[in-house]
This record gives C-alpha cells, sequence and structure tokens, in this order.
C-alpha cells in the first residue's frame, strides 16, 4: 500500500470520525468513550479545518471532557464572529431600510439560526441579495461606514471588506453561469420572495424555496470544484428543523425544473443518513468520499475533471483560454462593453496565470496531465 493511499485511508477515518462527532453535538449526545479512544485529534482537526466544522465538533468534545485548545478556541472564534457579524448586519440592513433598498440575507446567514447552538455554524462572510438599481446608494453606505470596496460592478455582486474580521458580499443576482438553467430559473426571483415579518424592505424565501435554492448552491460546487461536508451537515439541520412542513410536490416539481432530481434524493438520503448515525450503502459510500476529499469549498482536482467529463480536455483547455462572451460579461464587464479590448484581457489572463496566479495555474495544468494518462 502507497504513502498516498495510506494518508487518503487515514484522512477518511477521520472523516468518519468527524461525522460521527457532529451527528453527537446535533443530537445532544455524549459521544462514545470506545470511538474517542481511537480519535486522532491531530487528524481529526485537519479534517474539520478542511470542513470548517471545528467549532461544532467541539461541542460533542466537551461533553465527552476533552479539551482541546484548537477546538475550544475555533468554537470561541465562531461565536464571536456570528456576535459581530449580526451586530454589523443589522446596523446596514437599517440604513438599507432607512433608504427603501430591498435585501434579502442568504445562506450561513439563516443557516446559522437552525443549528442547536450559536457557534455550531462557521461562516467568514455574509452573503445578501438586494436590488441592484440601488448599487450606488448601498456603496455609499458601506463606504460610510469604513468599507473598502473589493470590488464593485463586476461580476454578479459588489463586495466591501472592513478589517478585522467583515467581508460582505452584496449579490445582484443568485446565479451568473447559466449553470444547468439556474440563472434563467432565478432571472426574476423577486417574485419568488415573501416579505419578511417586521420589515419594510427585508425579503425572504419561501422554507421550500430556500431549500431549492440551497439544493442549487450547493450543486453548483459539487458539479464544480466539489463541497465539503458542512453542506450534508446544512441539509440534515435545514430537514431536521423544517422537514415535516415542507411541501414536498412542490419541491419535487421544481427541483424537476432545476434538474436536481436526482441530487436533491441523493444528498437528502446521505444527510439523514450520516448524521441520524446510520451507516452509508456502497453507493453512498462513493459519494460520500467526494465530499471528503473535496474539502469546504472544493479543490481544483475535481473542477478540471468535472469539467472534461462535461466536454473533453481539448474543450476544457480552449474555454478557459478563450472565455465566452457570458464568462466576460460576468467576470470582466469593461471588457464586455468594450468589445474591441478584448485582446487586452487575454494578455492580462495569460500574465496573472503566471505570476499573480501561478501555483492554482501550475496545479490546474498538473491535473490536467494526470486526467490525460488515466485516459
Amino acid at each position: 500500500m502507497g504513502e498516498e493511499t495510506i494518508s487518503r485511508d487515514k484522512y477518511r477515518y477521520a472523516a468518519y470520525g468527524m461525522i460521527y462527532l457532529a451527528a453527537c453535538a446535533l443530537d445532544g449526545r455524549k459521544p462514545s468513550p470506545e470511538k474517542l479512544a481511537k480519535t486522532d485529534l491531530d487528524e481529526l482537526y485537519r479534517v474539520c479545518s478542511r470542513h470548517r466544522t471545528a467549532g461544532l465538533v467541539s461541542f460533542a468534545l466537551a461533553a465527552a471532557g476533552i479539551n482541546d485548545s484548537r477546538f475550544i478556541n475555533a468554537q470561541a472564534n465562531t461565536v464571536n464572529s456570528a456576535i459581530l457579524f449580526q451586530i454589523e448586519r443589522e446596523a446596514i440592513l437599517a440604513e438599507m431600510e432607512k433608504q427603501g433598498i430591498w435585501y434579502m440575507p442568504l445562506k450561513g446567514i439563516l443557516l446559522k439560526d437552525y443549528y442547536p447552538k450559536l457557534g455550531m455554524r462557521e461562516m467568514c462572510d455574509n452573503d445578501i441579495l438586494f436590488d441592484r438599481s440601488r448599487a450606488a446608494d448601498l456603496r455609499e453606505i458601506m463606504i460610510s461606514r469604513g468599507y473598502n470596496v473589493i470590488h464593485y460592478d463586476c461580476g454578479h455582486d459588489d463586495c466591501y471588506q472592513k478589517p478585522p474580521i467583515f467581508n460582505f458580499e452584496m449579490h445582484f443576482m443568485l446565479f451568473n453561469d447559466g449553470l444547468s438553467g439556474f440563472e434563467k430559473y432565478y432571472e426574476n426571483v423577486r417574485e419568488r420572495l415573501v416579505r419578511d415579518e417586521g420589515s419594510s424592505y427585508g425579503c425572504r424565501f419561501t422554507n421550500e424555496d430556500f431549500y431549492l435554492y440551497l439544493l442549487a448552491h450547493e450543486y453548483k460546487h459539487f458539479s464544480g470544484g466539489g463541497i465539503g461536508l458542512r453542506a450534508l451537515i446544512d441539509t440534515y439541520v435545514f430537514l431536521k428543523k423544517f422537514g415535516s412542513t415542507l411541501d414536498r410536490e412542490y419541491i419535487a416539481r421544481e427541483a424537476e425544473k432545476l434538474g436536481l432530481t436526482e441530487f436533491e434524493r441523493n444528498n437528502r438520503e446521505l444527510a439523514m443518513t450520516l448524521f441520524s448515525f446510520g451507516t452509508p450503502d456502497g453507493a453512498q459510500k462513493q459519494l460520500l468520499d467526494y465530499y471528503i476529499f473535496s474539502g469546504v469549498y472544493g479543490n481544483i482536482g475535481n473542477r478540471v475533471r468535472n469539467s472534461v467529463r462535461k466536454s473533453s480536455r481539448l474543450g476544457y483547455i480552449k474555454e478557459r483560454l478563450f472565455l465566452s462572451q457570458e464568462s466576460i460579461r460576468s467576470s470582466y464587464p469593461f471588457f464586455y462593453r468594450h468589445k474591441l479590448l478584448q485582446p487586452v484581457l487575454f494578455v492580462y489572463r495569460i500574465g496573472r496565470a503566471l505570476t499573480v496566479s501561478r501555483k492554482t495555474s501550475f496545479s490546474e495544468v498538473r491535473a490536467l496531465r494526470r486526467i490525460g494518462k488515466d485516459e
């Protein structure tokens, strides 16, 4: 057995341990001493760091009397971040209310409140959908609050940051890559929203539509660079809280429109199996491996392999070298508006790949070569 295989087996075993401890934390159950005796805390922390689950696992470890400073600090940082972000977010949304700008908090902002305890769900930024026609007004709000403009009028969101921790991604749209028709489905997303109680301009999805958006967002990453175990935990937590009240017929109908019928079933069944202390079957184990080795944000190897499967090695290379007009519109709006300057964009991207993004570019080339050898 090669060193790489041993390393993967060790990492997989630690991931199984993390899943068990996460299930214990979510269920308020004290972990089995027998299972904990076999736990390598260093490898466990490595897995948790890659999947952003150290804060969640720390609750289970504490219940078993294990006080590892790395996990304790992860939980403390998660709690501190959540509190600070909430105070800051409420101030920003209050300004948006005053100026009549409609908005809707997305993903982790809401999901963290569905977990049993504060500090269980880690997040590093806040995503908010808002009225694109008021982007300039929002920009003034953010600048007045001391934020740096990371990018503006570029792609599908504006990004603002303020030290030490604040990062807000203010979205114009939910999807902008045309993936499986997601962009078209959510093109007029405002029509799918309902008014948030106690707010004049705050909006929200119904629980059914929130679940569908969560699925679509997860699939976007799953079919690209991959997605980690936290996504399965999010699915489990949401379904545990709202599953019995959801309109299953509506979800099935809309999931079919999105092309997510199979993904929804596989994702739901795997999540409910893992965090209800079940044992995955053969097909589920293969799917679970994909989540385990993706990490929370996926990886280059997955992205290259998934892209090549959709077309070919040559197709992938052409796609990466020569961006479609849709990709340019999403990522480089200036060059989309000034098409005569697009040759400059080509040179710029090549130069960036060889300098600033050199490490990433070389990893991409290596992944492409490995696929070539497999073929």
